[in-house]
């Protein structure tokens, strides 16, 4: 944490996420605790924490790091996402900053057979 963070006083939230009945997506998530302590006074099973993050502690996200790599999903983790040990899946980890200070850092481990990555965008024109 403390590369990614620039601090080790971190605040550790997992989430298992379903898709209908499903599980699909292991979440771990470590939050900055000077930014962000009353974060667990918050309902995480019903509310949104990049919503608490902006609406509640005032937070604006300005930035954000990512990379998505093919994985294969072993141990606990392919246990919880109810898929044979080595199974392929997806890996992406994130860095979310408020300005130049790191707030937030998350590591999504996917099933690859129900999730698939989608993007739009306008590319830039030449002047």
């Amino acid at each position: 944490m403390q590369e990614r963070l620039g601090t080790s006083d971190t605040i550790r939230i997992e989430r298992l996420r379903f898709l209908n009945d499903d599980p699909v997506m292991l979440e771990v998530r470590y939050l900055r605790t000077d930014l962000c302590s009353s974060i667990l006074e918050h309902d995480l099973e019903a509310e949104s924490i990049h919503e608490i993050l902006v609406r509640n502690l005032n937070l604006p996200l300005t930035q954000v790091w990512q990379r998505l790599e093919a994985t294969s999903l072993r141990g606990r983790v392919a246990r919880l996402l109810g898929v044979p040990n080595r199974t392929p899946g997806f890996r992406l980890e994130r860095v979310t900053f408020t300005f130049d200070t790191p707030v937030t850092w998350v590591e999504y481990r996917m099933r690859g057979d129900r999730y698939y990555f989608e993007d739009v965008f306008s590319p830039q024109k030449e002047v």
